[in-house]
């Protein structure tokens, strides 16, 4: 009976989210993925009672300074001329970004590649990825080139892209792997060369060279760009190119409209379909007549940078059915997830590691893909996934090296390789399976992948995580591991939207 109960409430609810009655998820139905996609006009000018919590590994990351305890989950503290009302999307990695209803851009957190950056690549002082310089505690603006306004933005692990009102794409941060997709500086380390386990730092001429801005820096172990600026796309990119003549009309196809970032590399969708990569991502490349030549795509991305830093297009494999095109996007570290309009997700290995090196081992090669795969050259391409359900997807997110999507029922599938990230105590890690347990009889409104953890939100209200919870990224004091959802409770208001990143999470709420 108490079963019966539960699913005739859910049946309510989502019948009033279908007819628009829940006025929260009616602002939100163009939906966009967390890892940086589209932000809904209708919420830009809505939600006067909305607040931004955070939580997990502390200090400036979280962007409480009065507070930077790692939990419970706290109120983002901002600048007084803003408001934490303001807030209407968050991003995470290593560092967190902001954005405000007004389409000014906070960041706050990190802003060094400490670790290093790429394999060889020595640690930098100020990689720029907050766009200034300087590690701050606090949440500050990012000066926009031409004052844009931006609508939608991801953090990638030392780098975060930008998408504007105009569809235009912006980039800051560590340009050792292109993964800026235009020139950068030269930056500067005080620090030894020492790198982690990624590889062998070189601490060249490039480490302690620190040009002026405008300096031209493509690519390098010290390349980077604390200055938000435009990433240049050619017309021949988008799948219309052929089909354009050069006419004013032409340009106005171009706008991008969903945008995300990943470790070593960025992606961009425009209006179109055309889905654009640059940085360390092979994904795509490897054609039925080039691929003998996949490895080699490979190396040579590791060695040009100016090929690894010009944007490119690639297409899924078969083509679509004509109509169907690729709406929004999630990068993780060693692949790429896009939703196409039908409803299907397509995946594919980006060919290298987390410390920027190519892949060679099947289990790593095929983290991610929620697909068998024989070869390399599969892996690459930009393939469906199949699923038991025959609901179509709406959301899709991506971690270190797994994937949470939902459908339009409001059910959770999960693969990848950590399986307490899944959320599943059983079934494969490497075929999409659903997410049960708490949130079963939930429908649930959004997901987001943190590094080795994940979070949904539900249309009553409630945040939901699991996985790793080493840094208080689920939320609880208790450091304490979670393979099943579990509720988080010290989040006050109604959740609209959660957010995942390296260490640490948030999510936009309604008082």
């Amino acid at each position: 009976m108490k079963k019966l109960l539960a699913i005739i409430v859910r049946a309510i609810l989502l019948c009033n989210y279908v007819q628009g009655d829940y006025v929260s998820q009616k602002d939100l139905q163009r939906e966009h993925i967390e890892s940086g996609s589209r932000v809904t006009e209708n919420l830009l000018g809505s939600h006067g009672r909305l607040r931004a919590y955070t939580w997990g590994i502390g200090g400036a990351r979280v962007a409480r300074p009065s507070n930077p305890s790692a939990t419970p989950p706290n109120i983002v503290e901002v600048p007084s001329k803003f408001s934490s009302r303001d807030i209407i999307h968050l991003s995470f990695s290593g560092h967190s970004a902001f954005l405000l209803r007004s389409g000014e851009l906070l960041t706050a957190g990190r802003n060094d590649s400490a670790g290093g950056g790429g394999r060889g690549s020595p640690p930098i002082d100020d990689s720029g990825q907050l766009g200034r310089d300087g590690d701050i505690n606090s949440a500050l603006p990012v000066t926009m080139p031409d004052n844009a306004k931006v609508i939608a933005t991801s953090c990638g692990r030392y780098h975060t892209v930008a998408l504007t009102s105009t569809g235009e794409v912006l980039t800051f941060g560590l340009n050792d792997r292109g993964q800026l997709g235009r020139s950068g500086i030269r930056g500067s380390t005080s620090r030894s060369c020492g790198c982690d386990s990624g590889g062998n730092c070189n601490c060249s001429d490039d480490s302690t060279s620190n040009s002026k801005p405008g300096s031209e820096c493509i690519g390098g172990s010290t390349c980077r760009s604390g200055i938000a600026a435009k990433v240049l796309f050619d017309r021949k990119l988008l799948s219309f190119g052929e089909k354009c003549k050069a006419t004013a009309e032409c340009q106005f196809n171009t706008r991008a409209v969903a945008v995300a970032a990943g470790r070593y590399s960025s992606a961009a969708v425009f209006e179109d379909g055309s889905l654009v990569v640059w940085g360390l991502i092979a994904c795509g490349t490897a054609s039925e007549n080039e691929v003998s030549q996949a490895s080699d795509i490979r190396s040579r991305l590791l060695s040009d940078p100016n090929f690894a830093a010009s944007p490119r297009n690639i297409g899924l494999d078969p083509p679509p059915k004509e109509g169907i095109k690729i709406v929004d996007i999630a990068l993780g570290y060693v692949h790429l997830v896009a939703l196409a309009s039908d409803g299907s997700v397509y995946t594919c290995a980006t060919g290298f590691d987390g410390y920027a090196g190519i892949v060679k081992h099947k289990t790593e090669l095929t983290s991610g893909l929620g697909r068998k795969t024989n070869s390399t050259e599969e892996a690459l391409k930009l393939r469906e996934v199949s699923f038991y359900s025959t609901n179509k997807f709406i959301e899709v997110s991506a971690g270190r090296c797994h994937v949470i999507v939902r459908n339009e029922k409001g059910e959770v599938y999960s693969w990848g390789c950590s399986r307490k990230a899944l959320g599943r105590s059983s079934g494969g890690q490497e075929e999409p399976s659903r997410v049960k347990g708490a949130i079963e009889e939930e429908y649930i409104s959004s997901v987001a992948s943190g590094e080795y953890f994940s979070l949904v939100s539900s249309l009553t209200g409630k945040a939901y995580g699991w996985g790793s919870s080493s840094n208080g990224q689920l939320g609880q004091i208790s450091s304490r591991d979670e393979e099943t959802p579990f509720l988080i409770d010290d989040i006050k208001g109604k959740v609209i939207r959660v957010s995942a990143g390296y260490q640490h999470a948030g999510a936009i709420v309604e008082i």
